[in-house]
């Protein structure tokens, strides 16, 4: 299999969330970037790195190392987590009381799960018209 990694793109807002746009498939890491990292967006879980942002988070795995201190990583495909594709689902939901506690819960989950979930911003994305 030919390699393609691709970049993340990382977005810090106004309102000190962070957002990430999409999880490619591969990536390449700097061993040296991620040691400047506090833990909160990119730390290492098992030998794994765990990407986490308001909207979504990723697992990825070392498949290779290139010179100079370069992970060669590809993402385990079960551990994806793009909260907006989740969001979009339950609209299909009657929003009704019991989905709205169904939404609320996934809300917790999600939370305790990643520090960094914006609930506000799910449940607009759960929410909107379709």
């Amino acid at each position: 299999m030919t390699r393609d990694p691709k970049p993340i793109a990382f977005t810090l807002h106004d309102d000190g969330t962070v957002t990430v746009d999409g999880f490619p498939d591969q990536i390449d890491v700097s061993v040296e970037m991620l040691e400047y990292h506090d833990g909160s967006i990119a730390a290492w879980r098992d030998g794994l790195l765990v990407l986490t942002a308001a909207n979504g988070s990723a697992i990825y795995c070392i498949v290779g190392v290139r010179a100079k201190g370069i992970l060669e990583m590809e993402c385990a495909p079960r551990h994806v987590y793009e909260y907006e594709k989740l969001a979009i689902a339950l609209r299909e939901l009657p929003m009704n009381d019991t989905a709205l506690q169904a939404i609320d819960i996934i809300c917790r989950v999600l939370k305790e799960q990643n520090p960094r979930f914006d609930a506000g911003v799910f449940m607009d994305w759960a929410l909107e018209d379709k």
